[in-house]
């Protein structure tokens, strides 16, 4: 048991990119927001920051695709008990570089579509737009109850080739996430 624990803590410190990796930056960020229903649905729209840190943007240079998921879950708050997730939505968005095309590539992996841009910013502006996602119907909800809407987004490593996970899961460079963020729902009048 011991020896595994120096072996891995020798692995670590020998890796070459470990010290350089901790000092990149690189950030998720959710700046605003809101919760609504409209047309029978719970919907969340958010404006968000995607900030790659280089050790990803190296990687998506190099031809790695890069997963990043949105998470919504609409929540009734109760006082006694834990806040009850009454569903949950998921956006997952798969950035890509053709290096051949000279092209980024956003798919949404979940709708089945893509989108091209010239360049990065684009790319990185049409992913920060959350509009309308659909968190849950409105017959989960009941009169006279609170409910939130959450949501986050993240670099899902899983998604990374096995050859880079495990300095991804050590290193600060890919921990990508916004934290949870969350917004009262708007009720209709």
């Amino acid at each position: 048991m011991v020896s595994c624990r120096l072996m891995l803590c020798a692995v670590l410190l020998a890796c070459p990119a470990w010290g350089a990796a901790r000092t990149e930056s690189g950030a998720f960020r959710i700046s605003d927001g809101r919760a609504f229903v409209q047309e029978r649905h719970v919907l969340v729209t958010a404006d968000l920051s995607h900030q790659l840190s280089e050790a990803a943007l190296e990687a998506l240079q190099n031809g790695v695709g890069l997963e990043v998921i949105a998470e919504a879950e609409l929540v009734r708050e109760r006082i006694l008990w834990w806040d009850e997730i009454l569903s949950i939505a998921t956006r997952r968005l798969l950035l890509e570089y053709h290096a051949l095309a000279n092209q980024y590539v956003l798919r949404d992996l979940l709708l089945d579509t893509s989108q091209t841009f010239r360049s990065l910013p684009p790319m990185l502006d049409e992913l920060n737009a959350v509009r309308d996602l659909r968190v849950g119907a409105d017959s989960l909800l009941a009169k006279g109850q609170t409910y939130r809407v959450r949501l986050r987004t993240r670099l899902d490593i899983e998604s990374l080739p096995a050859p880079l996970r495990p300095m991804a899961y050590v290193s600060d460079a890919w921990q990508l996430s916004s934290g949870w963020r969350s917004w009262a729902l708007e009720w209709p009048k």
